[in-house]
């Protein structure tokens, strides 16, 4: 997508997923993105629930209840390590009130729960994980780039994201044949509103 150059420029990457640095900044960035994981990521397991009701086999059955199970039993663990690298989260960002790229966030989030269609939820997860493989694949191209705590936890290094996007994209081509003309056109408006907005928490988290 069009923002994703402008992805790679931003601070975020160069400064922050590039050097993985414990600096000050880099900190004070790292609990912003604590505390943004924390909020959408339980919205988004809501979701994947939802989405988990509306399976209309048993692959995607099987493959969305892993998901559900290993996010619902992993995601304390991994908010609890990443505060410990962090040093523990700032009250003055434990008491930030929701920005509006949060709360538009969340917004979208229970839309597509609301709305009930499995394809959206599907492509509504999508946007933001691809997101990730196409950042991490762009920092292994770059001779400076080391891995690191920070980053690894930035990118969710251990998540099986890839086998996410995968699978979320083989459901969208599955159902494919049974979407409208206005259905589709109502997917990408949704895809690309997915994109800016999750380019906007990278840039002002």
């Amino acid at each position: 997508m069009e923002s994703l150059p402008r992805l790679f420029a931003e601070d975020y990457v160069q400064e922050i997923l590039m050097t993985g640095e414990m600096s000050c900044k880099n900190i004070r960035y790292g609990q912003k993105y604590w505390k943004r994981t924390k909020h959408v990521f339980l919205t988004i397991l809501e979701m994947l629930k939802r989405a988990l009701t509306l399976a209309t086999n048993d692959n995607e059955r099987q493959f969305l209840g892993g998901v559900v199970s290993e996010m619902g039993r992993n995601l304390g663990k991994y908010l609890d390590n990443f505060e410990h690298l962090l040093g523990g989260i700032s009250d003055d960002i434990l008491m930030y009130a929701p920005t509006d790229t949060l709360a538009d966030n969340y917004i979208t989030l229970w839309r597509e729960i609301k709305r009930n269609s499995f394809v959206r939820m599907m492509a509504t997860d999508l946007v933001p994980l691809w997101h990730v493989l196409e950042l991490r694949a762009y920092l292994t191209r770059q001779p400076q780039y080391k891995s690191s705590p920070l980053t690894n936890f930035i990118l969710y290094t251990d998540l099986p994201i890839e086998a996410m996007v995968n699978f979320y994209k083989s459901v969208i081509d599955s159902h494919a044949p049974n979407i409208t003309a206005a259905e589709e056109h109502e997917l990408f408006q949704l895809t690309n509103e997915a994109n800016d907005l999750d380019f906007k928490f990278y840039i002002s988290t």
